[in-house]
């Protein structure tokens, strides 16, 4: 399966990251953490975002 079948992934080491330990161990073995992952978290961001600089939030298109 190529990236195109993998939009919004985190990438490490050429490779699809693999979710990493709980936010109270250090990141030596690299990963991600949960939070980076959340929809709705990014969703809010967004919308923050946009309300701060005044701007429409993008949209994606369905390509």
């Amino acid at each position: 399966m190529g990236l195109e079948e993998r939009g919004g992934r985190h990438v490490e080491d050429c490779d699809i990251a693999r979710g990493s330990a709980p936010p109270t161990v250090p990141m030596d073995d690299g990963g991600v953490r949960a939070y980076s992952v959340d929809r709705g978290a990014a969703a809010r961001l967004r919308e923050l975002s946009a309300a701060a600089t005044g701007t429409a939030p993008a949209l994606r298109s369905a390509a």
